[in-house]
């Protein structure tokens, strides 16, 4: 007899000391761990999330082996968590000294203490951090603590699947924010977790033979693993040729509209993440409530729409009034469905008359996922269902926000309002300012360096009106020069006083929020806007413009009385060449009176309740329906029919698996087989050797409150050896035992596994 084909027999092993330490099962199933934990520690490193981030190896070896002798020790589990969590917290203190930028082991400690406390007040308060030191610290961690949970779920409570779902979702998550569609880690991680799924099963059922003494051939440990193996290679092969969520037919809209929910309510963490490098570019709806100096031009990829306008310029995404020292955020808004009839907009062009603004009307072809209608100057009008976004006061409308996200293929046109005040008139505005403007538009952050202050007024002092100080702010900031590197200001700085003094070029942003920072601090109102711009004279074809994202663009606004939000462009990525700011004249076109409410609304009779529409156009709904309408019910359904789906085809398998093997067996026979499987769930299981009423008479001791397990011993032996009939009063004493045994067995398997994880 080959040694391959060696049969296992109780009693003849003599252990080593090396074997007790380290049994070669356990170090065949470690091996299988390693190998797990590398694939997502290797994709992950890999992947240069942040900068200065050390190689995360050492911290998964350290989890695997401490997770291993946490579960081998035979000692209680509320004993055992509080010691390894103090062994992993000085693993990781270790790590996490040797990165930090100091020189001194207490210098090193302050410096780990101070910015980890930053990072967490920006957490907490909804502030911006730019710093990579906290995401490294929680990287090493959640290395440590995913490897360690691995370990010790294999280990100590036979369960792989508990340990493998947190690494299989962290890298999903890794690879899915990582160019290109295929990962080597991710296939050899399927295979290795097959492995180590059927390995722990394996390793399950010697123990119970051993453990009843039972011989089994000693090859069957490698024929076993070969077989998973050839299993998870088909596995592997069948999921390759599969299309993934994101790439092919209709599976991208299913997954967005599944995974958009549950994103959207994640995507204001990613404010204190801002050092993490991206990998790809990010859809632009992530950038709604807050707007960092990293991640915004650099975060948009190819075209993103097509716009047909007679007039290029500027086109508002949106505005942000919130300065902090790391970047921007929206204040409060207040939210209404838009809605309008003749009057409203009769009101509307009145007033936007006496501001010396014109309605100008754009149509857009939508290339690339967008949260709001991009729209020229403030917003009028959409043909689409939509609600309307206003700050502080009803006429300063920020933005209109479609009832879902407009997707590639979408199609909309748009009025917006454009200043055509001339120099002279905004020279002539004044500072009688409305109050929602001073309350909102004058923030600045208590901890602004004074000398940004002081910057603003030794530029200004020679001159009298806003609009002066306006101009002379913008072609001062105009003399820095442009650099489209997305650096974001180093942790514990504020970003307008690092561009001005210490970096001296920058991106857009920061030339535009220098300008709105420095006059605010002269008390001029102002604000962010970001969204793109078209330059003048640039290539189109019968006034249509392709819009990608090196058109993304940030500006400031400035609020002058009378006249309402007037754009600047203190960066040199952008030249209006004779825009309001700019000019002596007014602009060149129809004034706001030439194009009448009626003539708007004839333009978009299905975006006014009310208005009259032609005969092919459909029906709208009233103002106070669901935005969505029907079609946002079946994309809600998804995810739940996916659940449902789940549970059934999951109790589908469950009873199928539980049934097999129970067909054409007599009654008794039956609950007997079924007894057994329970029982041997429960650790109270049958020897080979034992008759049905000496396992029976066994099982008494487990449950010694069942006084009639021998009427299931008796049914059995005249039905299988005797050949009689089950009686009704058997077969009904037969039912009522099964259904006390049940809940027994399994309330009795439950307690064990509990014991066993403790």
């Amino acid at each position: 007899m080959s040694s391959l084909e060696t049969v296992y027999s109780p009693g003849i092993e003599r252990p080593s000391l090396l074997s007790r330490l380290l049994p070669w099962r356990d170090a065949v199933t470690l091996f299988i761990v390693f190998a797990v934990s590398f694939c997502v520690v290797n994709s992950i490193d890999s992947a240069n999330w942040v900068e200065g981030l050390p190689p995360l190896y050492p911290m998964a070896v350290f989890g695997l082996a401490l997770g291993y002798a946490m579960a081998r020790l035979p000692w209680r589990a509320i004993l055992l968590y509080p010691l390894a969590l103090l062994l992993g917290s000085t693993g990781l203190l270790i790590q996490v000294l040797a990165v930090t930028p100091d020189d001194g082991l207490k210098e090193r400690c302050g410096e780990m203490v101070l910015r980890m406390r930053l990072w967490f007040d920006a957490l907490t308060s909804g502030g911006i951090s730019n710093d990579a030191f906290p995401v490294i610290v929680l990287l090493l961690a959640s290395t440590w603590l995913m490897t360690y949970f691995l370990a010790w779920s294999v280990f100590r409570w036979n369960n792989p699947w508990i340990g493998l779902v947190p690494g299989g979702l962290a890298l999903l998550i890794n690879i899915s924010y990582l160019p290109g569609r295929s990962s080597p880690s991710f296939v050899v991680f399927v295979i290795v977790a097959v492995l180590l799924i059927a390995r722990v099963h394996f390793d399950g059922r010697t123990r119970e033979w051993r453990d009843a003494g039972t011989s089994y051939p000693g090859s069957l440990h490698f024929f076993s693993m070969n077989q998973t193996l050839w299993a998870a290679l088909a596995i592997v092969g069948a999921a390759w040729v599969i299309p993934l969520a994101g790439t092919a037919g209709p599976f991208p809209s299913v997954w967005r509209s599944a995974t958009d929910p549950i994103a959207d309510r994640f995507v204001g963490l990613s404010r204190v993440f801002n050092a993490v490098e991206g990998k790809k570019g990010l859809p632009l709806d992530r950038y709604a409530s807050f707007l960092p100096y990293r991640g915004y031009f650099d975060a948009v990829e190819g075209p993103v729409m097509t716009v047909k306008t007679s007039q290029p310029g500027l086109l508002r995404a949106g505005v942000y009034d919130t300065y902090t020292p790391s970047g921007w955020k929206i204040g409060k808004r207040d939210r209404e469905q838009f809605e309008t009839d003749t009057a409203a907009l009769s009101a509307a062009l009145d007033a936007a008359a006496a501001q010396l603004r014109q309605p100008l009307v754009i149509e857009v072809a939508v290339q690339q996922p967008l949260p709001v209608f991009v729209v020229p100057g403030e917003p009028l009008l959409v043909d689409k269902k939509a609600k309307v976004e206003t700050a502080g006061d009803t006429s300063n409308v920020t933005s209109l926000l479609p009832a879902k996200r407009l997707r590639e293929g979408d199609i909309y046109t748009a009025v917006g309002l454009v200043s055509g005040a001339s120099r002279s008139d905004l020279i002539s505005a004044g500072v009688d300012y409305p109050s929602w403007a001073t309350d909102r538009y004058l923030q600045l952050p208590a901890e602004l360096p004074p000398a940004v202050a002081n910057l603003a007024r030794q530029l200004t002092q020679r001159s009298d009106t806003p609009y002066d100080k306006a101009a002379i702010i913008e072609d001062y900031l105009r003399s820095y020069p442009m650099d489209i590197d997305e650096e974001a200001p180093p942790s514990n700085s504020d970003a307008v006083a690092y561009f001005l003094f210490d970096r001296g070029s920058g991106h857009p942003l920061y030339h535009a929020s220098a300008m709105v920072v420095m006059l605010r601090a002269l008390g001029i109102p102002s604000r962010l806007a970001v969204g793109f711009a078209i330059p003048p004279n640039v290539e189109n074809t019968e006034g249509i413009y392709s819009v990608s994202g090196s058109n993304a663009y940030a500006w400031p606004e400035v609020y002058f009385p009378s006249f309402g939000w007037v754009p600047f462009s203190p960066s040199r990525a952008y030249d209006p060449e004779g825009a309001a700011a700019s000019s002596d004249d007014t602009w060149a076109g129809d004034p706001a009176g030439t194009m009448s409410a009626q003539d708007l609304l004839d333009m978009f009779p299905n975006a006014v309740p009310g208005a009259t529409t032609s005969p092919d156009a459909p029906a709208t709904t009233s103002a106070g329906e669901n935005a969505a309408g029907g079609a946002a019910l079946p994309w809600l359904m998804v995810p739940l029919l996916v659940v449902v789906g789940v549970s059934l085809a999951s109790a589908a398998g469950f009873r199928f698996a539980w049934n097999r093997g129970l067909a054409g067996l007599s009654r008794p026979a039956e609950v007997l087989e079924k007894t057994r499987r329970l029982a041997s769930w429960a650790g109270a299981g049958p020897h080979p050797s034992q008759t049905p009423r000496e396992f029976l008479r066994s099982l008494q001791a487990t449950l010694p409150d069942e006084p009639d397990l021998p009427v299931l011993s008796d049914a059995y032996e005249r039905a299988e050896y005797g050949r009689q009939p089950l009686r009704a009063e058997d077969e009904a004493k037969l039912d009522a035992l099964w259904r006390r045994l049940r809940p027994r067995l399994l309330k009795h398997m439950l307690r064990r596994r509990g014991r066993a994880g403790g």
